[in-house]
């Protein structure tokens, strides 16, 4: 029987495949450790994530034929008192591992508040949104966040 190493003894040919089995050993156990470390970072990196809820908004319209933006006022996000506001829409993008939710703020301010809606004047905002109406953490815009209660599909 030939030898599998032609430089080699027998002996010195057993030697060798050892090392290499020893190494590609070491290198699978490696790997499942990065493999391991990677799923453990992306559940922290989730776990610090501002948590969001939202609702849907659809625009109305006025008895004079204008869009009228009535939302509700835990979507409205501003100092006290202030006529100035921001709200925060939800929108969709691609990410790291998958698809991610990340908040964009719109800028508005109050026209008048009535029965826990508030009219508001904002020209960023489209006739359907979805819009962020509890946070845990303030949101920045282009910020990614854990949405808590996002559309079936």
């Amino acid at each position: 029987m030939e030898s599998p190493c032609p430089n080699c003894t027998e002996e010195g040919g057993r030697i060798k495949m050892k090392r290499k089995k020893i190494v590609r050993w070491l290198a699978l156990g490696i790997f499942v450790l990065l493999i391991g470390f990677t799923i453990a970072s992306n559940l922290v990196y989730e776990t610090l994530l501002p948590r969001v809820k939202t609702t849907e908004f659809i625009a109305g319209m006025s008895t004079e034929g204008e869009i009228e933006y009535w939302v509700p006022e835990e979507c409205v996000f501003g100092t006290e008192g202030s006529q100035s506001i921001v709200l925060y829409r939800v929108g969709e993008r691609s990410g790291l591992f998958s698809m991610e939710y990340y908040v964009e703020q719109i800028d508005g301010q109050i026209l008048e508040e009535k029965d826990g809606q508030v009219k508001i004047q904002a020209p960023a905002m489209s006739m359907m949104e979805t819009l962020v109406c509890y946070r845990d953490k303030p949101l920045t815009s282009g910020e990614t966040v854990y949405w808590l209660n996002p559309p079936e599909v």
